[in-house]
């Protein structure tokens, strides 16, 4: 009987040692991204009410319940400068604990264009959430104003040489970048790690796809030179 307490005892200590936290934000932690920092897989960040201006929150290979405690209505992140709410990678929907947010208004969200000076690359996917590899379970959420990547200007085409015989055709200019896809939310599968993704409940408002660039401009023909040098 001794021995069956004790093993009940160490069960019960290592289940608390073990047991999930709950990770307060302003309470404890002065910013959601901190206390993503310190929480581990299976622990919950319970937000209060309030604005929340903030730059990106990145989630990487952990699974955690990042929720607010009244809701969408009372809970708003407001992206103050250009970037998502949230990036996550190598996070999974079928542990204990699934990735899971849930109960957010998320305002102003804006994933990268192409850099100035490229040429026909896209834009950045996911205005508001990107998971690039990853799953995630987005509940209870409101996406208002949030918008994925401009591409860039395809590339200008190269002129047409002279010619004695007549001058060759200019070359045609290249292909604008695609806009990035999933003005609110984008889940990217690059061949690495995938999970399940879900989206229950949520509600979408003045969201866009990025703009695709503009055609590079065609080259010039060149010049017919015959008689030139006669």
């Amino acid at each position: 009987m001794k021995a069956l307490l004790g093993t009940v005892l160490i069960a019960a200590l290592a289940a608390s040692a073990s047991a999930q936290a709950t990770l307060a934000v302003p309470g404890s932690f002065a910013s959601i991204q901190a206390a993503v920092d310190a929480a581990s897989s299976g622990d919950t960040i319970l937000v209060a009410p309030g604005h929340y201006n903030l730059s990106t929150v990145s989630i990487i290979g952990k699974d955690v319940l990042l929720t607010s405690s009244h809701g969408a209505r009372e809970t708003d992140i407001f992206v103050g400068t250009p970037g998502r709410a949230f990036f996550l990678s190598g996070t999974s929907t079928t542990g204990p604990q699934p990735m899971t947010i849930e109960g957010f208004t998320i305002v102003n969200g804006k994933a990268p264009s192409a850099p100035a000076g490229s040429t026909g690359q896209a834009g950045g996917s996911g205005g508001a959430i990107l998971v690039d590899n990853g799953g995630v379970i987005v509940r209870g959420c409101i996406f208002d104003g949030n918008r994925a990547g401009d591409g860039s200007q395809g590339i200008d085409g190269i002129d047409g040489a002279p010619l004695s015989t007549g001058g060759l055709p200019g070359q045609p200019g290249g292909k604008g970048g695609a806009g990035g896809h999933g003005g609110a939310i984008a889940i990217l599968q690059n061949g690495g790690f995938t999970s399940p993704s879900s989206i229950e409940g949520c509600q979408f408002f003045d969201n866009r796809t990025g703009e695709g660039g503009f055609g590079g401009t065609g080259g010039e023909g060149g010049d017919d030179i015959r008689g030139v040098f006669s």
